[in-house]
């Protein structure tokens, strides 16, 4: 995330944030007013790009990309209160699972091996382990790579070794370092403030946050091989191919309530990534202002009277189902009417939030409604957190059915300038004091010791801090 701030030489009032007046847009209206803040960004996310791939080229076992709404071509600026936007960046690094360079001290091509997914017996599709092929290179000592590659015993009781995840994570590089020259803590990390003036015109101040994974690029697998074989209208056969042909990720990411290192998420953020650069504009614009409606209405609800929390949807939510929405009627229909389109979106967007179950798009049978509050106890600990869950999701599904039923009244101007409350943090602790109703822990106290779903111990003792709205997506 890039807390920016542009000034041009051309005029001397400088930048300053947008007032919120509310006033009723057309949706055309609205549309281009977007359009003209995407445009006005893109000179620095340019900028940005192009510290990646100058990266790439000085990483001879590294291929960067930038997924998430950057990377997807589904980015809209967020205001800051002093003027700046917001550009939240995800980076995936990437090496080959049939050329993988281990990541050793000291990197060399002899310490390549090939790795391919095996069964991860947890009941669970989504994640796999990774299994050296051919056992160890020539010259590498299992004590040199403990923390990478451990010898274990399949259930049919053959010896094979496989990766740790925690070994990858902790040797994944400190990109902005070598990128861009800033001082950065491992995965996630916000720069200290920085200028640069672009075409001789413009001036942008500039914080950012990235966030950064690692990947194991394997050939498509078989868990995604009925989305490669399904009916749809969209995206074409030559997308869906291609999405194919690029396979997807293993990334190290342990399953929640596991404690076993051994274990690799199947990641299709970059499959996701080639099919959104398949979007019409107008698409595109729909989706976008499908993003600002939930920044500014759907963030926080209220499972019960006086208790307001976030609700817990994320952009890679409304991603999916926007997908599942275009596959069915592909993009003729955002061509005829983006009203209409928008509100199809929320339609089946309260169709699954009323089968609790939002289908993934590639791996249908898994549910990531699952995940949506997998991080509750963030806020309170719960004798039963399938009643807390039932709890959110009615409170959600009010929420949306209220902004689906009087649509056009909440295209507002103000919209443009909404950002996503999680990004107003600049730490943890900041997150109780910036996002957090006031007396919203209090409130938490009290209802602990009045309503049996939660126990009488509160968020704070119990957890220490609060993270907030925990980022939910394929890639992280």
């Amino acid at each position: 995330m890039c807390n920016i701030s542009s000034e041009t030489n051309m005029a001397s009032q400088g930048t300053a944030a947008i007032s919120p007046i509310k006033q009723i847009l057309d949706i055309s209206i609205f549309i281009n007013l977007m359009n003209e803040h995407i445009e006005k960004a893109q000179p620095l996310l340019d900028l940005l790009k192009e510290a990646v791939s100058d990266y790439n080229t000085k990483k001879p076992y590294d291929n960067v990309k930038i997924l998430g709404s950057v990377g997807n071509k589904l980015y809209f600026p967020e205001m800051m209160e002093d003027g700046g936007y917001c550009i939240e960046l995800d980076l995936l690094i990437e090496r080959p699972s049939d050329n993988l360079v281990l990541p050793l001290v000291q990197e060399d091509p002899n310490t390549k091996v090939i790795v391919k997914p095996v069964k991860a017996d947890i009941g669970d599709k989504t994640y796999v382990k990774l299994e050296v092929v051919g056992g160890l290179p020539g010259g590498i000592k299992e004590s040199d790579i403990e923390d990478l590659i451990v010898r274990e015993n399949n259930a049919e009781g053959w010896s094979l070794y496989v990766l740790l995840n925690s070994g990858f994570k902790m040797r994944t590089p400190c990109l902005l370092d070598q990128m861009m020259n800033f001082k950065l803590p491992f995965r996630k990390f916000r720069t200290e403030e920085k200028q640069h003036i672009i075409g001789g015109l413009v001036k942008y101040t500039y914080k950012c946050l990235m966030d950064k994974v690692f990947g194991i690029r394997l050939p498509w697998p078989d868990v995604g091989e009925n989305w490669s074989k399904r009916e749809r209208v969209w995206p074409p056969k030559s997308v869906v191919d291609e999405v194919v042909s690029e396979g997807c990720h293993a990334i190290p990411k342990t399953k929640s309530g596991e404690t076993s290192s051994d274990m690799w998420k199947y990641s299709f953020a970059a499959a996701e990534q080639i099919i959104a650069h398949h979007l019409t504009t107008k698409q595109r614009e729909v989706f976008l202002l499908v993003k600002q409606l939930k920044k500014k209405y759907l963030e926080r609800s209220e499972p019960t009277e006086g208790l307001v929390m976030f609700s817990g949807i994320t952009s890679y939510h409304l991603k999916t189902t926007f997908f599942w929405l275009s596959e069915k009627h592909g993009p003729s229909m955002f061509e005829m009417d983006q009203m209409k389109s928008i509100e199809a979106f929320f339609d089946l967007l309260i169709e699954f939030l009323e089968k609790e179950h939002c289908p993934n798009y590639f791996m249908p049978d898994v549910n990531i409604f699952e995940r949506l509050w997998e991080k509750e106890e963030v806020f309170l600990y719960t004798k039963d957190k399938s009643e807390l869950k039932k709890m959110r999701i009615s409170a959600l599904l009010k929420l949306t059915k209220n902004l689906r039923m009087n649509l056009p009244n909440y295209l507002t101007s103000d919209l443009l300038n909404v950002m996503d409350e999680s990004h107003k943090m600049e730490n943890k602790e900041k997150l109780k004091e910036d996002i957090m109703p006031k007396g919203f822990y209090e409130r938490m106290e009290e209802y602990s010791k009045m309503i049996s779903t939660f126990t009488e111990k509160s968020p704070t003792e119990a957890t220490g801090s609060c993270s907030g709205n925990e980022k939910d997506t394929d890639c992280t």
